[in-house]
């Protein structure tokens, strides 16, 4: 009998298991002499020979060079179905030996590396016999399948199996075994990378093993352990586990290990646990900060990159920023946006953004000189690095003591080419860099000049809820100047604005009411607005669980209040509770924009009138002793309304805010409270309690003053004040003695007191 070593297909082919093999019935041959020696011979007397026993390695020899062949006729192509159950027959026989199961699983671990191979394994009979290797007494088998499932679940698109094996209840009794720890571990560090995976982690306890894994003293335990800490982290669901373990005082000291592996691992650990401000904390109380800045200096890439991701998210922090600002990191981190490796440019670059974040520290990063590499890393190859820089450009262009700095570069069309990037990480940054950058003078301008309309309709439409939520404040801060408020609305983007106010994602939600409230400070596009059906939104935004979004609606409100063309539909809409209630607003913000909604409602008789019946009255006295300008502005503004129509001027004499809104007349809001005085003082009760209020101290000062805007309401309240014959001669009397007491000429004086006394004849 002679066997075709190329063309023979062994049993296991068959995809059977053994349990289920039928009956052999091949067809009977004719007797073979070789078989007249075997021991089943009945007539043969003496020694005789078990063929089985025989063929046993010869099969086996045989197996595995068909498998090698196999495997490298195919290492080129694509894993196909057909290999892949041909693989998947060798793994449940005795009679395969462990050398070719480990070649076959060898290049299953290898080839899973990739996605498409990774996904036809899945698809394959392999995860079935995985989950017996998982049971199997054979340490080496056990040792495969945690290779080979962590390698598979290094892809989001297989997590299912998560679930479907049941692979974390499988994996963690086995790290009650030495040699097979680092690959479960492994295994379960992949597997968490997965928001799914690290619930599945947690609920199968593994994170009861972790302190007990840090105390390892082998490298190839702590890495995969410090990795499956920072995964768990990284989600919010999980990262309580983590932070109930209190590992930090652990990975500080593996932060310091010998080994650069072990200390890269405990680093990514620890940037991962900093994202949570317990977490944050927790670190900087278990090390001495000091110690990063060696990092920074360490010869391992990986360990500098990963220093700089934990200097960033420990300065994003606010209960954990001093400590880390305090360390004065900007010249050595400007120093790494050099480094050779363009991942520690880009963590770098991200440190620097995060401490730009702080008002007080924005100037070092300028002082180090940052900016000087921003223009060049803008035109970087890697998309992170790109990305950062845009944040950064962003971050500083958000403080006035740093802003000129970015505008002097004038980054706007290296910025708005990025708007067509293919990485939505450099889109969101890029418009949000450039929705700081119209800010400021000049901002607007070259922006437009830069081109940016064309990218903004296209940009509305993006799947990315961040690009979405930033293109909105993009528009809006254009919209808010109105040399480029026409042109936003040539764009005609009123429609997918408003839609975008239904948006399930809250920062895109506030970003469209932003656009669409500063679009509305022109009464065309106030007008475009209302015929949008914008109004039909409005109620529901000012109950907003999100401040921002309850802010911008107040200041929607009030733009389409102000406009004649507009004010009846808002009316209409009869927002007055709904704003009323606000004022009580935890958020300082929303109090001032729910009081500026109002003053612009109360600018309309009808509107003064429905606000006069709502509670809006009873809150006017703690609004004036706000800690807040914006309130106390906005209330004086609010006063001045109601005052200046005859139905509602007298719920303001009522409430007797004269001495509180002449006090405000040393203060920022001298304008709004000018303005609500000279409406009081439009009624003769008024105007004699304002002058009881002891107002001419201030008042001549506020007419001196160099701006016209300061002295326009100054100069409406003195001729309402002298409108009134019984308190003109107090405005005239406390004029002239003010001349004399300048005057040094006797003669002029007594000309002064001449006057006086003859106007007060008259």
């Amino acid at each position: 009998m002679t066997l075709d070593h190329d063309n023979f297909i062994p049993k296991p082919f068959l995809l059977r298991s053994p349990s289920s093999m039928p009956p052999f019935t091949s067809p009977a041959h004719p007797p073979s002499i070789h078989s007249y020696w075997s021991d089943s011979n009945p007539g043969l007397v003496g020694p005789t020979i078990n063929l089985h026993t025989v063929a046993k390695p010869l099969l086996k020899r045989m197996h595995h060079r068909q498998a090698l062949q196999l495997i490298k006729k195919n290492r080129n192509s694509p894993l196909s179905t057909t290999t892949l159950e041909i693989y998947s027959s060798y793994l449940p026989w005795n009679y395969v030996s462990s050398s070719t199961k480990d070649a076959i699983l060898e290049e299953l671990i290898a080839r899973s590396s990739f996605e498409a191979d990774a996904r036809a394994v899945v698809d394959s009979p392999i995860p079935h016999y995985i989950k017996q290797m998982l049971g199997s007494p054979d340490i080496r088998a056990q040792i495969s399948a945690c290779r080979l499932i962590g390698n598979l679940l290094s892809h989001e698109c297989n997590t299912p199996i998560i679930s479907e094996l049941g692979l974390c209840m499988r994996l963690v009794p086995l790290l009650e075994y030495p040699a097979v720890i680092p690959h479960v571990t492994y295994a379960l560090s992949q597997i968490a990378s997965w928001l799914d995976g690290a619930k599945a982690v947690v609920n199968a306890k593994a994170v009861d093993h972790i302190l007990e894994l840090l105390e390892s003293q082998s490298p190839e335990v702590l890495d995969p352990t410090c990795a499956l800490i920072g995964r768990l982290a990284s989600h919010k669901s999980t990262a309580s586990s983590i932070l109930e373990l209190s590992p930090c005082t652990q990975l500080v000291k593996l932060s310091r290990n010998k080994n650069f592996q072990v200390t890269t691992g405990a680093i990514y650990a620890l940037s991962q646990i900093s994202r949570e401000s317990d977490g944050a904390q927790a670190i900087v109380n278990a090390m001495a900060p000091e110690y990063l800045l060696l990092l920074l200096e360490s010869p391992s890439p990986n360990i500098r990159g990963r220093t700089c991701a934990l200097l960033g998210r420990l300065t994003r922090d606010n209960s954990t920023a001093p400590a880390i600002l305090g360390l004065k990191p900007c010249i050595q981190l400007v120093a790494l946006l050099r480094d050779e490796y363009s991942g520690v440019t880009a963590r770098a670059m991200f440190a620097l953004s995060q401490i730009a974040r702080w008002l007080d520290s924005a100037p070092a990063v300028v002082d180090a000189e940052a900016l000087d590499h921003v223009m060049e890393l803008l035109d970087s190859r890697n998309p992170d690095i790109q990305a950062w820089t845009c944040e950064l450009i962003g971050r500083l262009a958000s403080h006035r003591s740093t802003a000129a700095a970015v505008m002097e570069l004038k980054p706007h069309e290296k910025l708005v080419s990025l708007l067509g990037a293919e990485d939505s990480p450099i889109i969101v940054r890029a418009t949000y860099a450039l929705s700081r950058i119209v800010g400021w003078l000049g901002g607007p301008k070259a922006t437009v000049e830069a081109k940016a309309l064309v990218h903004l309709m296209k940009l509305l439409e993006s799947p990315s809820s961040n690009v979405r939520g930033w293109v909105c404040e993009l528009i809006g801060g254009l919209a808010s100047h109105e040399s480029n408020a026409l042109a936003i609305l040539q764009l005609k983007p009123c429609t997918r604005l408003v839609a975008l106010l239904r948006d399930k994602y809250s920062g895109v939600t506030a970003g469209a009411t932003y656009a669409l409230a500063q679009i509305s400070q022109l009464p065309e596009g106030a007008q475009a607005l209302v015929d949008e059906q914008v109004l039909e939104h409005v109620l529901l935004l000012l109950e907003s669980t999100t401040p921002n979004v309850r802010n911008r609606t107040c200041m929607l409100v009030g733009r389409l209040a102000s406009h004649f063309s507009t004010a009846t539909a808002v009316l209409e809409l009869k927002p007055y509770k709904h704003l009323v209630s606000l004022l009580g607003d935890n958020d300082f913000h929303v109090t001032a924009s729910a009081m500026f909604a109002l003053s612009q409602i109360a600018s309309w008789l009808d509107g003064a009138q429905a606000i006069v019946e709502t509670e809006a009255l009873d809150c006017v006295q703690n609004l004036l002793s706000s800690s807040s300008p914006d309130v106390r502005g906005w209330t004086c503004t609010f006063v001045g309304r109601l005052a200046s129509h005859d139905s509602t001027a007298s719920t303001i004499s009522d409430l007797k805010p004269y001495k509180l809104l002449v006090s405000f007349l040393a203060t920022e809001i001298s304008w709004s409270a000018t303005y609500a005085l000279s409406q009081i003082a439009r009624r003769l009760d008024g105007a004699q309690a304002i002058i009881d209020a002891q107002i001419m101290d201030y008042i001549l000062k506020l007419l001196e003053s160099p701006q016209p805007t300061v002295r326009f309401w100054p100069c409406v309240l003195v001729g309402m004040l002298a409108s009134h014959g019984p308190t003109v001669t107090t405005i005239l009397n406390h004029t002239f003695d003010e001349l004399r007491r300048q005057s040094s000429d006797a003669e002029a004086q007594v000309r002064i007191q001449t006057i006086i006394d003859n106007l007060t004849l008259e």
